[in-house]
């Protein structure tokens, strides 16, 4: 009985010593286990008539301020997606002459696997449209949320900022 505890000990007193060793050589920075690589959202002002698109996005923990993009212009903003729960999200506001708009333009359930780490916008009237990188174009449209924010179903609850 004596020899299997004497055992146990060694095996659990080596464990120790390789993970004494193995967090004094790697910093907790470098080991990226948990991590997506960062993630570019591009947005590009794609409306008629040369107006400005102003935008303001947020995530729960994040505002990213009040941004005018010019006519055939684009912004972008990056981040790194949360690898562990794919909750990520971030809302927009978009304002031009006449409109106030709302649109969910990164839901990581829905956009890691679609666009990867560059996903792209066109904003236009009837609502953004994703870049398709197998045409080549900008043909995945969706339409805008709800006018109220307040209103809107959450897709992800206790996250709206």
């Amino acid at each position: 009985m004596a020899r299997k505890v004497s055992e146990t000990s060694r095996v659990v007193l080596g464990s120790m010593c390789a993970l004494m060793l193995l967090s004094r050589s790697c910093h907790a920075t470098d080991l990226n286990l948990f991590k997506h690589p960062r993630t570019t959202v591009q947005i590009t002002n794609g409306l008629p008539g040369g107006v400005d698109l102003t935008v303001h996005c947020k995530s729960k923990n994040d505002d990213l301020g009040v941004q005018v993009i010019h006519p055939n212009s684009f912004w972008s903003f990056e981040f790194r997606p949360n690898a562990i729960i794919l909750n990520t999200w971030y809302f927009c506001s978009f304002a031009w002459p006449g409109q106030f708009r709302y649109f969910d333009i990164y839901v990581e359930s829905r956009d890691l696997d679609k666009c990867g780490k560059l996903c792209m916008w066109n904003i236009v009237p009837d609502g953004p449209c994703a870049y398709n990188s197998d045409r080549s174009k900008y043909d995945d449209c969706y339409p805008w949320n709800p006018s109220n924010p307040a209103s809107r179903k959450r897709l992800l609850p206790g996250t709206l900022a």
